[in-house]
């Protein structure tokens, strides 16, 4: 009695249960198809290599073909997942044609043309076929890649790779050249791109290239300086002193005109309790209509104005009326009464 089972489209015979002597018997009866069969032939095996658990989820290369991906995305299979994945499309694709043309026998009534017949087995065919001979191009690749002795090399200008030549190449001369073209490959270039940075440097006053990029990183224009003290000013004068801004400013280059801010010194007798900060002045400029436009509030005594910097400094006789102007903020002060002008305390 005989097991049989179908799968994949192939015939599978089991052999039954068997003493051992008559099983070893059986199994010395080999032959082919088309050979004259055994007189005493009970039944023989048909041997099928094991299917190669191989899919799109974990094998790089076929879920590359499925993806219809090409070169250098394959390039990153190992020889053993090319194979594996190259067996299981084969083996697949047997099965497949097999089943075909038995439907095509059993299925009278289907028109015997190409694109019945031949057409749908192209697009497996032609993917078995790339598998083949992708397999075979990788394992050439990896063949020399890995036959350091005799080469061929491909030499990159990375250590693994200069390592692994200059220790089996037995040519001196190219063990000479790769080392010299190794060490020297960006010396010499960045020795003339020093130089001549440094060259183009110190006529600006720096030291050397590197204080030239920080500075010009760092800020990047004048013009992004003062927008930048311009919105940080109204946050931080809250918590500035008298003395350590007047000292700033005095000192504080204007980069944009050549010039530097000299700030008178105000008595100390109550005047950080009767001056007041006026920021987001715009496109007032005259002294005469910013103190003009705060004596309603009091009597000014002095009012100083920074160019290109959209604020001033307003100084009243008393504290009170100082209190009343920051009480009375914001205030209107263009023809327009549009752009609003913010006052702080000076502290």
């Amino acid at each position: 009695m005989v097991n049989l089972a179908k799968s994949k489209g192939l015939l599978l015979m089991q052999p039954p249960m068997t003493p051992p002597n008559v099983l070893q018997q059986k199994r010395q009866i080999v032959f082919q198809m088309e050979n004259e069969k055994p007189s005493r032939l009970k039944g023989y095996y048909v041997v099928q290599p094991v299917l190669p658990d191989e899919t799109p989820e974990n094998n790089v290369f076929l879920s590359n073909i499925a993806r219809n991906e090409d070169w250098p995305a394959v390039a990153k299979a190992t020889p053993k997942e090319i194979y594996q994945a190259t067996v299981r499309m084969v083996m697949e694709y047997g099965v497949t044609h097999q089943d075909y043309m038995e439907f095509l026998k059993e299925d009278k009534s289907v028109e015997k043309t190409f694109d019945t017949t031949l057409l749908p087995l192209l697009a497996e065919e032609y993917d078995c076929e790339y598998a083949f001979n992708t397999l075979f191009i990788h394992l050439n690749f990896y063949f020399f890649r890995n036959d350091p002795e005799t080469g061929p090399w491909r030499g990159l200008m990375e250590p693994h790779s200069m390592y692994t030549l200059l220790k089996y190449c037995g040519d001196r001369s190219i063990r000479r050249t790769a080392w010299e073209n190794w060490v020297s490959r960006v010396s010499f270039k960045t020795e003339e791109i020093r130089h001549h940075s440094t060259q183009i440097v110190k006529p600006l006053g720096f030291k050397n290239i590197a204080e030239h990029r920080l500075c010009n990183t760092m800020a990047g224009s004048p013009q992004t300086v003062c927008d930048f003290v311009n919105e940080l000013m109204p946050h931080l004068i809250a918590s500035l002193i008298e003395k350590d801004l007047l000292k700033a400013l005095k000192y504080a280059p204007n980069v944009l005109h050549g010039q530097k801010f000299i700030t008178k010194p105000i008595d100390a007798s109550g005047s950080l309790q009767r001056k007041v900060l006026i920021t987001g002045l715009g496109s007032i400029k005259s002294k005469t209509h910013l103190k003009t436009f705060f004596s309603i509030y009091g009597k000014v005594v002095d009012c100083d104005l920074k160019d290109n910097r959209d604020f001033g400094f307003v100084v009243f006789a008393s504290a009170k009326d100082a209190e009343t102007v920051l009480r009375s903020g914001p205030f209107k002060m263009d023809s327009n009464g549009c752009r609003s002008v913010f006052v702080h305390p000076f502290l």
